[in-house]
């Protein structure tokens, strides 16, 4: 038996004149904007019987705790995300279809196979030779700058050996042959996308 209209509203007024550090809490705030959460609070002023407000306020507090917990969740769940997405991004070093030049004229993939086919073998297994068939000046000192293991791999790597092929080739692991090579990728890249 829950009483609507203006004798609700007056008793309603003057339990939060007496009790006004209560209504300063949000969540209060927030619950009684409701004209039905109003008429069971004046009930229990009148018979002193709380159940139905307890319930009430219960299922408001679950209300706000569960939106939080989603919140939360969707928070976290972005940022898994967006950390997964710049370890896969991260992970992508070096494409060789990728343009060097905002021109879109040629790609990584090109300039390593545009070197003489004079004595394909040597240069192959002859890092130092293999640099000096490169025209293209930023990939030249981009692979100058590599250590000279890392040399020997690229230019393995560039003639179509897998990573297994140059492990059993240098006596080495093929986890290191691919550390190996994605660390020189990355460096070249650093050296082709740098601004000139």
């Amino acid at each position: 038996m829950v009483c609507v209209g203006g004798c609700s509203n007056l008793l309603f007024e003057d339990y939060k004149r007496n009790f006004a550090v209560l209504f300063k809490n949000s969540i209060i705030k927030n619950f009684f904007e409701n004209p039905h959460h109003v008429d069971l609070l004046c009930h229990y002023i009148r018979t002193g019987i709380k159940d139905e407000l307890d319930n009430a306020f219960r299922k408001f507090f679950f209300q706000i705790r569960f939106i939080r917990y989603i919140n939360q969740l969707i928070k976290y769940t972005i940022i898994d995300f967006l950390r997964k997405g710049k370890r896969e991004t991260d992970r992508v070093v070096l494409i060789y279809d990728k343009a060097l030049d905002e021109d879109g004229e040629g790609c990584l993939g090109e300039l390593l196979y545009q070197r003489t086919r004079v004595d394909i073998e040597e240069v192959v297994t002859d890092p130092s030779r293999f640099i000096q068939t490169i025209e293209h000046e930023t990939l030249y000192y981009a692979l100058k700058d590599l250590t000279e293991r890392q040399r020997l791999i690229i230019t393995l790597y560039s003639a179509g050996s897998l990573d297994i092929e140059i492990a059993s080739k240098l006596s080495v692991s093929q986890q290191a042959i691919t550390k190996s090579r994605l660390s020189a990728f990355k460096k070249m890249k650093r050296r082709l996308c740098a601004p000139s």
